[in-house]
């Protein structure tokens, strides 16, 4: 689903980053759980999250997700 790819790819930018699951998890407000979850594709990721997400980790937003997503045949070959 798109919320594993999603949880893939924050987890792989959390790894690279050296970011602890803690800090990311406060920096967006959610409890653990809920972040394990969404890592895992569990738990579907709102643009809120995404966004908090993105601080979080240092991610700058290089064009809006409907540029991005409206250029895809599928969403998972979106970039952020």
């Amino acid at each position: 689903t798109i919320d594993q790819y999603v949880g893939e790819q924050v987890h792989i930018i959390q790894w690279r980053n050296k970011i602890a699951s803690d800090k990311l998890r406060k920096q967006m407000g959610i409890s653990p759980a809920t972040l394990n979850r969404k890592l895992h594709g569990k738990v579907t990721w709102s643009v809120e999250d995404l966004m908090n997400a993105a601080n979080a980790l240092g991610v700058q937003r290089r064009t809006s997700s409907t540029d991005v997503i409206g250029r895809c045949r599928d969403p998972r070959d979106a970039r952020w």
